[in-house]
């Protein structure tokens, strides 16, 4: 971290008085009474808010998107799937590779989609899954930037992947490099290649290219499997869970969306300034947002969004999201607090959202139409947090 950026605060003594932008007035100062005029003026107004102050314009979808390479095997009960998809733009080409894992019976009461950190070989060990040819992060045992047998697995404890599909759900992942490497190169490199523009204010940053590329994967679901009535949610952990936050709020096909531990410019309360703030983030990943955004550092409190609105615009679909204790860096009370203010969307379309308005315990879940819960331990996903996401939507659908 830069040296000029301000130590994180973790004392809640000090977190400012703040007031959070109201989600039922409109711009022009109209209260929002029900979910027609929530659809038509409050959620367009949420979404052009936060394209213009956070995230970045959005990306166009593809003009073709073509499946290739397919290939299936069966391990310890699961069905494996993979393709290898192009999306083509004007003269240009993006591959990804996709994974998808699936109960034998070919059933499926939910698929999560979700991208990964270094690639679909770091979820299971199974060698029959293809390395990604994009640049990949060095960590752990990695070297250099190119994917590696020795990786194989690296992530398993992120993806339990007997249990989600033992108990009846799939699993849609693809590397999140593969649309958009995770290093700043001033906007250039992945799906901005194909839509080339000139820097501006709302520019679009990685979070929304990595945004792009899961609406992608959701097209290449549904062109595969067109006959499944199987809701798509969703899902990401730490920026990954901003990526799934975003994604499910702009594109209405996911059937909802569950964030892990996303933080600031996910799912916690900006104005809290706890933990990782606007100047530390975009001091430390410029390209994870809109130039724009970064015009706030040191002064959070004037941005005209807040994180609760990104959760509203993604009602009345199941929404969870999940804290651990120990990752104060991102704000799971803020988290929390993010996600109670966000129930006034739910209660326009007469659903109980069902929360306290206090934190629950540690290691508890809470919520009717939505979910919260803190997990004990660090900043990861864990089998237990996915035991809570899985008990949630056991209930919801």
């Amino acid at each position: 971290m830069s040296s000029a950026v301000r130590p994180p605060n973790y004392d809640e003594e000090l977190v400012p008085h703040y007031e959070v932008p109201d989600l039922l007035v409109s711009e022009a100062g109209d209260p929002i009474t029900g979910s027609d005029s929530w659809e038509q003026t409050r959620r367009p107004e949420v979404l052009e808010l936060l394209t213009a102050y956070e995230y970045g314009a959005l990306f166009p979808p593809p003009d073709e998107l073509l499946v290739h390479d397919h290939s299936t095997w069966v391990r310890d009960g699961i069905r494996f799937d993979q393709s290898r998809v192009e999306l083509r733009v004007r003269d240009g080409i993006l591959p990804f590779h996709l994974l998808v894992a699936a109960p034998t019976t070919g059933l499926t009461r939910a698929t999560f989609a979700g991208l990964n950190f270094r690639g679909n070989h770091t979820i299971a060990t199974d060698r029959e899954i293809w390395l990604p040819e994009a640049w990949v992060p060095q960590e752990g045992i990695s070297q250099g930037h190119s994917a590696a047998d020795r990786d194989r697995g690296a992530h398993l404890s992120r993806w339990p992947l007997e249990l989600i599909t033992g108990r009846g759900y799939s699993v849609a992942t693809v590397y999140c490099g593969d649309f958009d490497p995770d290093y700043d190169d001033g906007f250039q490199n992945g799906v901005h290649g194909l839509f080339p523009r000139e820097r501006s204010e709302d520019t679009p940053g990685t979070i929304t290219a990595w945004a792009w590329g899961l609406s992608r994967v959701l097209d290449a679901l549904v062109s595969e499997h067109a006959d499944s009535s199987a809701p798509i949610v969703a899902i990401g952990h730490s920026r990954l869970g901003k990526t799934a936050l975003w994604s499910a709020a702009n594109d209405r096909r996911f059937g909802g969306a569950i964030s892990n531990e996303s933080g600031c410019g996910g799912a916690a309360l900006t104005r809290r300034c706890y933990g990782e703030t606007i100047e530390a983030i975009t001091a430390r990943f410029p390209h994870w947002f809109a130039p724009s955004f970064a015009r706030f550092a040191g002064r959070d409190e004037s941005l005209p969004v807040d994180q609760h609105m990104l959760l509203a615009a993604i009602a009345p679909r199941p929404l969870a999201v999940g804290s651990a204790a120990g990752d104060r860096w991102a704000d799971p009370r803020g988290e929390f607090l993010s996600l109670v203010n966000a129930t006034s969307a739910y209660r326009l379309f007469g659903v109980r959202p069902g929360l306290p308005f206090q934190l629950p315990a540690v290691d508890e879940s809470v919520g009717e139409a939505v979910h919260y819960h803190i997990r004990s331990g660090d900043h990861d996903i864990t089998r237990d947090d996915w035991v809570h996401y899985l008990a949630y939507l056991d209930r919801v659908l």
